[in-house]
């Protein structure tokens, strides 16, 4: 299980072999064997004693901002790059593998894209020029091929594609919304809307995910492909966690359709400038939405031809790109 700890001024501590925590005046012990991950959306008080079960136990420990996006997070010594996957890593940038790899990641993220359209038009004419358009990119993005002299071009063109079909994706996906959810575009941090906020600590969270993951499997984070030269942080969790978008897409517009969203999950920003101005989700709204996306998270689809955890497939899937690193560079 995943032990969210979203009440302001939480107390956690440990008990033998057993997490204890105390919030809103009540009392729960959890077993260390039932955990599997931590996650610390707000502000609490957590004991040494308490972090190193975590760490002993090899039990992620991960703290949210705000925004969903991860802080930090406390590891066993054993985890960690291995020192021969990273010096690959750093090779992979320019190579047929890495371009592959981006290839993959990319088109995958548009189909699913196309999917969720598909899935939430409840029988209604989706725009047919806009499906086209997308099936047009995903067709150009499959039909790029490796060009070691003008590989940054290469490139550009590929995020060039993904963000028009972005543009589109949005666009349509709000147009399929009940009227109240609706938005003008994708808005960050602060969102400007209700669905925006859902969706960024949504993708906060799913990024965590997709650190671990690397992390476990040898990768270094820090090291990308496509996103290298964009950010200065965990540049291959951006590259990794585009075709897995579509889980807190899917979260999201469930909660939305489901008329399980209200005002009283959000609270509002308000800056001296306006353009700060926005939403961000409150220990009500993040209960939720984490209820629900781990639900999505913990069902079974077909992968290698067994069922398995979707949450699962996302350290399959780091697996197998650090397997192929060190196999073909």
């Amino acid at each position: 299980m995943k032990l969210n700890l979203t009440t302001y001024g939480f107390y956690l501590s440990k008990s033998g072999n057993r997490f204890v925590i105390k919030a809103d005046g009540k009392k729960d012990e959890i077993s260390v064997d039932k955990v599997e991950q931590i996650v610390v959306t707000t502000k609490g008080v957590i004991t040494t004693d308490a972090i190193n079960l975590a760490v002993e136990n090899n039990i992620d420990f991960i703290m949210l901002n705000n925004y969903g996006k991860p802080l930090g997070r406390f590891w066993h010594s054993k985890f960690g790059s291995i020192s021969t996957i990273r010096k690959k890593q750093l090779e992979l940038e320019n190579t047929y593998l890495g371009f592959e790899l981006v290839k993959d990641w990319i088109s995958t993220k548009m189909n699913n894209q196309k999917k969720l359209l598909k899935k939430f038009s409840n029988g209604e004419s989706l725009n047919n020029s806009t499906i086209s358009k997308m099936n047009n990119y995903v067709q150009k993005i499959n039909e790029m091929e490796y060009n070691y002299k003008n590989i940054k071009e290469e490139r550009d063109k590929i995020q060039n594609l993904e963000a028009n079909v972005s543009r589109m994706y949005f666009k349509t996906l709000s147009e399929l919304l009940p009227e109240e959810y609706r938005f003008e575009c994708r808005s960050r941090n602060p969102a400007k809307d209700y669905f925006n906020c859902l969706l960024n600590y949504g993708y906060g969270i799913l990024y965590g995910q997709i650190e671990r993951s690397c992390i476990i499997a040898g990768l270094d984070p820090y090291i990308g492909i496509l996103h290298r030269d964009n950010y200065n942080r965990t540049a291959l969790v951006y590259d990794m966690i585009e075709p897995y978008r579509y889980y807190v897409d899917k979260t999201v517009f469930e909660l939305c359709i489901e008329n399980k969203i209200n005002n009283e999950f959000f609270d509002e920003l308000k800056a001296e400038e306006k353009s700060k101005n926005g939403y961000y989700l409150n220990k009500e709204g993040k209960q939720l939405l984490i209820s629900k996306y781990n639900e999505i998270m913990d069902k079974k689809i077909k992968y290698d031809g067994k069922n398995t955890r979707i949450e699962d497939t996302i350290l399959k899937d780091c697996h197998k790109v650090s397997n192929k690193i060190l196999k073909y560079i």
